[in-house]
């Protein structure tokens, strides 16, 4: 199989004429011409490492571009549809470029190994990560095990902080999390329902298993059809959930974490909240606000405030409230927090990432001070800042626009990279996946289980980690619903991506053992959706998944031949 000629020989034996334009070769290395033993290895190793290296670069591309979306007037359109499907990219384009070539067929191990490596990764990696890092002590209230958060009645967001009393020496039985259960059953519902497509082309799979290779294929493909346009329905049906869910306020719980978030990047607060001082500010409404703590937006209100906040821009509100909470004063009377001078000048400073002169903070702290009595209060601190946006736009200084990007442009340009990135380096990795395979005798599936997805998913462990690490139910809530919409995704759009190829290139679904450790993973969270409170140990409990489906799938294949 191995040869030294690079020049591929044409019909009549002479060599092919290379030319700038014509070179007669491969874009990328071909594998098989490598050397053997091991120089070949290294060589082959060598080649993987580079292709990592720009895969995961692209895929790092592609999530920033994804969050300075966030940050721009199209967010409520562009968070529920596009983000959950440039997420998909990485791996559904490992799953495409494996289904072509001349031994397509062999190399759709690869792509079956990186969307079930990618399933059962981010639901049990990342959700253990989730669960540690966001971990506060459990605490017994009304005969129920709760999460110590701060109480419904003085943080109705569920924005506050738990508790770890021992970050050293906690217990992984008495510490945990707590989740809003709501939103993560209705998540985990639609990842079970999206596994219908593994049943469907799975009857194929058993009623034809004894036909021979080319049979199999053709009766297969009405199969893969039908699971085809359940993928598509269901992907569809998702996004369009997904827009209908972040209306309103809950829109705007998400626009304003998002925001915080790339705030804490250090991306300045006139390219994170510029576009929304123009919006409604709600100024005709009320927030009520008891003991300076906000209650949930379009709560009843029956409880009788003793301030309200009036006028101001909600989204701007739920953004800075945080920080004005971080660094404010409370009084010890139990009277209004307020931020003085000095406060000001750190929360713009070190949060905003806007440094002021002394004489401009002094400016700045009387416009913001509207009462005059040497105090911000949470509403003249909100109308203040949305006031400090609405001044800086009209500005017209040339060098300060220059200085920074429009988010738009900024995040076009980093997925158009990043998507670029991956389209043209995947191909060549699952070729290097192939060759690594026969060379060591492992079969591709499970070094595609195992790597690929830390090349595709790899920064979103990482991401989930520190999310959690703000110990909130809200972070908590929102970072374990993205796994399963990270599920659902591999459901509909990489498994779509998975079964066209098999409908179209005339190949067959042969997986029966890896689409009975996807599902057995996904049904096992699916039980977990209706946990309130989950423990530390329960998290290392799923983690135990990952290496079970794995021999799982060994147990299947060799010892009840399926395969």
């Amino acid at each position: 199989r191995r040869h030294t000629d690079v020049k591929p020989p044409q019909d009549d034996g002479a060599e092919v004429p290379m030319t700038f334009w014509n070179p007669a070769g491969p874009l990328f290395i071909d594998v098989e011409t490598l050397g053997g033993g091991y120089k070949g290895v290294f060589q082959l190793l060598f080649l993987g490492f580079v292709y990592t290296y720009i895969l995961i670069a692209g895929c790092n591309l592609i999530g920033d571009g994804s969050e300075l979306l966030e940050a721009t007037p199209y967010a409520p359109l562009i968070g529920p549809t596009i983000l959950p499907v440039l997420g998909a990219v990485p791996d559904a384009a490992i799953v495409f470029f494996s289904g072509f070539g001349n031994d397509a067929q062999e190399q759709l191990d690869t792509g079956m190994g990186a969307l079930a490596g990618s399933t059962v990764m981010l639901l049990t990696i990342p959700w253990v990560l989730n669960i540690v890092g966001g971990a506060v002590d459990l605490i017994e209230k009304d005969g129920e095990l709760s999460g110590d958060y701060p109480s419904a009645e003085s943080d109705p967001e569920g924005c506050g902080r738990g508790n770890l009393r021992d970050p050293k020496g906690w217990n992984i039985f008495t510490t945990g999390i707590e989740v809003d259960t709501e939103p993560i059953q209705a998540s985990g519902w639609w990842m079970l329902v999206t596994c219908i497509p593994y049943v469907v082309i799975q009857i194929a799979a058993f009623k034809y298993v004894y036909y021979d290779d080319a049979s199999y294929a053709d009766a297969e493909k009405p199969y893969a059809w039908v699971g085809f346009a359940f993928c598509c329905i269901f992907f569809i049906a998702y996004l369009v959930y997904q827009l209908w869910i972040t209306s309103g306020d809950s829109r705007e719980d998400k626009t304003a974490a998002k925001a915080e978030a790339l705030m804490q990047q250090g991306v300045p607060i006139t390219a994170v909240l510029s576009h929304h001082v123009d919006g409604t500010t709600g100024g005709d409404e009320e927030a009520p606000v008891a003991s300076s703590e906000l209650p949930e937006y379009g709560s009843s209100g029956d409880e009788k405030p003793s301030t309200a906040l009036v006028g101001v821009n909600k989204v701007i509100l739920k953004t800075i409230k945080p920080t004005f909470d971080k660094y404010c004063t409370v009084p010890e009377d139990g009277g209004e927090k307020y931020l003085d001078a000095d406060e000001l000048n750190i929360v713009f400073g070190k949060e905003f990432g806007i440094n002021k002169r002394a004489d401009q903070l002094k400016l700045m702290f009387a416009e913001f001070d509207t009462d005059g009595n040497g105090e911000i209060s949470l509403q003249e601190f909100c109308v203040g800042v949305e006031k400090f946006l609405k001044g800086t736009l009209d500005k017209d200084d040339d060098a300060e626009d220059e200085e920074e990007e429009e988010p738009m442009n900024a995040a076009i340009k980093a997925l158009s990279a990043g998507t670029l990135m991956v389209l043209l380096f995947s191909d060549p990795l699952v070729d290097v996946i192939n060759e690594l395979g026969d060379l060591t005798g492992i079969p591709v599936f499970y070094l595609a289980f195992l790597l690929a997805p830390m090349v595709t998913n790899g920064s979103e462990l990482i991401a989930s980690y520190r999310f959690a690490q703000k110990k909130t139910k809200n972070s908590i809530t929102n970072s374990l619903q993205q796994l399963y919409g990270a599920a659902i995704m591999n459901n509909t759009m990489t498994l779509g991506v998975f079964l066209l190829l098999i409908a179209v290139q005339d190949l067959y679904w042969d997986y029966s053992a890896e689409s009975i450790a996807i599902v057995f993973v996904q049904v096992v969270l699916f039980g977990l959706c209706f946990t309130k409170v989950m423990t530390v140990a329960s998290g290392f409990a799923v983690l135990m998944l990952y290496p079970i489906c794995l021999v799982g799938v060994y147990i299947l294949e060799s010892g009840l031949g399926m395969s």
